[in-house]
């Protein structure tokens, strides 16, 4: 399931650390993030996360390696209007 941009995560964040650039995409600022866990909480979807060996939390990022890796080539990024 790819991030759907609802912007909980980004509302969770005390730090700032995660905001949407010029597209849309709610982006981790590794550099702000203090790696409290508080996203990975509201995330209605799972999909943030933080792995206890790294020091910041991430989320899909709309990068498209997903889509170029899919053997089945069913998977595709588009920009809402």
């Amino acid at each position: 399931m790819a991030c759907p941009q609802c912007g909980k995560c980004a509302e969770a964040c005390e730090a700032g650390a995660i905001k949407q650039n010029a597209k849309g995409v709610y982006m981790v600022d590794k550099k702000l993030c203090t790696g409290c866990g508080k996203c990975v909480e509201a995330c209605p979807f799972g999909l943030m996360v933080k792995a206890e060996d790294k020091e910041t939390a991430g989320k899909c990022s709309a990068c498209g390696i997903c889509v170029k890796a899919c053997p089945m080539e069913v998977l595709e990024i588009r920009e809402e209007d």
